[in-house]
């Protein structure tokens, strides 16, 4: 997943103006005005640093080799905002360049696809001619919400339909013309995530109060978990799975990071009905639900099933994902370029910060760590 500070904070993108984890999370990259860097995400530490004649808006990598997609981006853009330039870091070289006609929102690596999102459409190139192989019309998309599976095996692209709330999901292994269409959310869609095999689908809207997990291995997608970060709105920045698929984290506006727990056995979500985010409910007996339970018949909000641990930082942008060596630890990357690792205790419900660093240039590794929590409706 990824973060566009400048999109998202206009006055933090003066140190940085992208963030993204690659494909496993086990590495991270920064688009700055000058260039941009990367890092490893399980053992902090740089990795690379790039610097370029001008700002980098989004660089993506593929998984861990030294090609890059970058696009320009900041005050003076180093490439064009409406071409993706595929990049050999090692030899310090553009390869090709991708033109889809349209500003760039958002760029996806695969090792024989690219697949590039503009704010109406997503293209699907291949790797090997950098051809377009395919493309699909999409709602007013500005934020670039895109999502993919890691294995190769069964590859999955997610992304918004033509209508608001709606996903259509694509086979990439093979790529298929055909894909399925479902309503996910009343509202606009705010953020996708995928399992790593592509099995599990996750998706909050622009309200940001409930997550729901759709089954794909059923057609149509049938929802069958859903679970309410907080009560108040808010912008959600990003869900990840762990990699066994356990656990699903999310970080919003609130500040907050929430950790489900997707094995707790809850009640059916209405049959794969779809109801308004203020009404929706269901119980977990291990995700926390509110103390206000007995009045559920005021609003299914008292009976939601809440997070199963929390961690409250500064409300700054940030986007989290778990590290792929260890589903129990996560890390959070902020927009005011903090590292936190968070060791996650599976028994307890709760969420402790075991490193704190920063990423930007010529920074130490003190700062506040944030208060780690259970879960529950006290956290929003």
């Amino acid at each position: 997943m990824s973060l566009n500070v400048l999109q998202e904070d206009h006055k933090l993108a003066e140190e940085v103006l992208y963030i993204s984890f690659n494909q496993d999370s086990g590495c991270f990259s920064v688009g700055t005005n000058t260039g941009f860097r990367i890092y490893a995400s399980e053992d902090f530490g740089k990795l690379k640093i790039t610097h370029l004649y001008g700002g980098i808006g989004i660089v993506e990598m593929l998984y861990r080799s030294n090609i890059m997609a970058l696009v320009g981006g900041g005050k003076t853009p180093a490439f064009p905002q409406m071409k993706v330039i595929i990049w050999d870091d090692e030899r310090g070289v553009q390869l090709t360049e991708l033109s889809p006609g349209d500003t760039v929102r958002a760029v996806k690596l695969r090792r024989d696809k690219i697949i590039v999102v503009t704010s109406s459409a997503v293209c699907i190139y291949g790797f090997k001619k950098f051809e377009v192989l395919t493309k699909f019309d999409t709602v007013a998309n500005p934020r670039g919400i895109v999502a993919t599976s890691l294995e190769d095996t069964g590859a999955v692209l997610a992304i918004p339909s033509l209508q608001p709330g709606h996903v259509r999901v694509v086979n990439l292994d093979p790529l298929e013309s055909d894909s399925r269409i479902f309503k996910a959310h009343n509202n606009g869609l705010a953020c996708l995530a995928l399992n790593s095999n592509g099995t599990f689908l996750a998706t909050a809207s622009e309200k940001g109060t409930l997550i729901r997990i759709f089954d794909l291995q059923v057609t149509p997608p049938t929802l069958i978990k859903e679970v309410r970060r907080g009560a108040r709105e808010a912008r959600i920045y990003s869900i990840s799975f762990s990699s066994c698929s356990r656990f699903v984290s999310v970080t919003s506006s609130s500040g907050t990071l929430h950790v489900f727990d997707t094995t707790a056995a809850s009640a059916t979500p209405g049959q794969g009905s779809i109801q308004d985010e203020d009404s929706a409910a269901e119980t977990n007996p291990k995700n926390q639900k509110s103390s206000l339970g007995i009045l559920s018949y005021v609003s299914g909000y008292f009976a939601s099933e809440w997070s199963f641990a929390s961690f409250r930082g500064p409300a700054v942008p940030s986007i989290a994902a778990f590290l792929p060596t260890s589903p129990a630890s996560v890390v959070v990357l902020g927009a005011d370029c903090t590292y936190r690792k968070l060791a996650l205790d599976t028994h307890k419900g709760t969420l402790d910060v075991c490193e704190l660093k920063h990423f930007s240039e010529g920074s130490g590794s003190d700062g506040g760590a944030g208060s780690a929590t259970g879960g529950g409706a006290g956290a929003s």
